[in-house]
């Protein structure tokens, strides 16, 4: 932020309490703020970036109550640098948003969004350094400890640091209810984007559609195709795998035309389904910016432009479900 990549008049999206983000510096970062011209706190018309460290209100507050804000700053191109990259944190029994959440949401609508913060290298290197200054200066010395597995330990691994992850975190649901005791067997339903590879529990194939009606299950080590071959066989899904050399054919049971024809009602109904729900949400987001519009807090440019936006952006929404519909009408038909 203090040299600039997000311009140097700036718009705070978070809390009052994080007023000290912009005021109070650390010791090795003041040589670095006297030689760059100052940072500005404007108004959002008047921004060249945004700075998001959380919610106003992260106890009452959503994502979905940013949308306006958030499509007016994409409509105005500017960049967003995202102060804390978590999603989610817990506070007692409350769950809430973090910045995270609305750089996600801004990243959608087609933002561009700087992170500073974990799983992010930045934020590594400038704990690396700080750590220095007390004397450690070994990554053996270091300890990772988070509840978050996509931030907290994927950037603690990913960073070659010893990481210690804590069940009871958020992400006990995941796990089991005894924090203790993790229960192994619920990491199936986790996947973790490690190094740019999309882990599977199993960790022993690599499992695809070879076409609409046969899983393809590739072993990555030989010896272990009999083994998922049987386990299949074993299970009660009804299912008859087939090997063929090292890769293992799983075809799906045929369904009759009858059961396409009503799975394909199906798929029709949860598709318009999805585009009333879009609908409703450029109904509120076009809402929301006149409100803007009538606290003198955008203008009526503005207005005009987020609606062209927000219409652009429903377009290709409704297209794409229309796509993802036919798609899965031709799957469900194909003989």
């Amino acid at each position: 932020m203090l040299t600039g990549a997000v311009g140097r008049r700036v718009h705070h999206i978070g809390a009052p309490k994080d007023a000290v983000f912009f005021t109070d510096f650390a010791e090795d970062l003041q040589p670095v703020l006297r030689s760059e011209p100052a940072i500005t706190l404007v108004t959002l018309n008047d921004a060249e970036g945004i700075v998001c460290t959380g919610l106003n209100d992260d106890l009452t507050e959503t994502p979905d109550d940013y949308r306006a804000t958030l499509l007016l700053a994409k409509t105005k191109g500017l960049p967003m640098l995202c102060a804390n990259p978590d999603i989610i944190v817990d506070l007692g029994d409350m769950r809430l948003f973090c910045a995270g959440a609305l750089a996600v949401e801004y990243e959608k609508m087609g933002g561009k969004v700087l992170y500073f913060g974990k799983p992010h290298p930045p934020i590594y290197d400038l704990a690396r350094r700080r750590l220095a200054l007390l004397g450690t200066r070994d990554d053996a010395q270091i300890l990772a400890i988070g509840d978050g597995i996509t931030t907290d330990i994927q950037g603690g691994m990913s960073e070659g640091i010893d990481t210690l992850f804590v069940t009871g975190g958020i992400s006990t649901n995941e796990f089991g209810g005894d924090p203790a005791n993790p229960n192994p067997a619920l990491l199936d339903s986790v996947h973790v984007d490690y190094y740019g590879a999309s882990l599977p529990i199993s960790q022993v194939a690599n499992v695809a559609l070879l076409d609409a009606r046969t899983i393809s299950i590739q072993p990555w080590e030989k010896g272990m195709g009999a083994k998922i071959e049987k386990a299949i066989r074993e299970s009660d899904l009804g299912l008859n795998p087939a090997s063929m050399g090292d890769l293992i054919r799983v075809p799906m049971p045929a369904m009759t035309e009858e059961r396409r024809k009503e799975l394909t009602k199906v798929v029709r109904g949860e598709g318009e389904s999805a585009k009333v729900a879009v609908r409703n949400l450029r109904r509120d987001a076009n809402e929301a910016v006149k409100k803007l519009v009538k606290e003198k807090l955008a203008s009526e440019d503005d207005h005009k432009r987020s609606e062209v936006e927000i219409q652009k952006v429903t377009d290709r929404h409704i297209v794409a479900i229309d796509q993802l519909v036919a798609a899965k009408e031709q799957d469900l038909m194909a003989v």
